[in-house]
């Protein structure tokens, strides 16, 4: 695949942990939406908020980009272990 062995670990890595991170900032959103009523108030607040809400309703793009993601990385994985 890429010219070094190291480099494509590091490929593998770094798309599984795209993978987790999006699902990670996905919960943080729903959390965060969550604890909103505990928060004072303070400057771009309104904006910040609509910001997580419409990152909430997109499931099906959170879904397609996770799992591309993870079978991206699975696939580059795949191609390191049988070559």
């Amino acid at each position: 695949m890429l010219t070094s062995y190291h480099i494509d670990i590091f490929a593998v890595i770094l798309l599984y942990f795209i993978g987790f991170t999006s699902i990670l900032h996905r919960q943080y959103a729903l959390t965060f939406l969550q604890e909103i009523s505990k928060l004072p108030e303070y400057p771009n607040q309104k904006k910040q908020l609509e910001f997580m809400q419409e990152l909430t309703k997109h499931t099906v793009y959170y879904y397609l980009v996770t799992g591309y993601f993870f079978s991206m990385g699975t696939v580059l994985l795949y191609f390191i272990l049988i070559g």
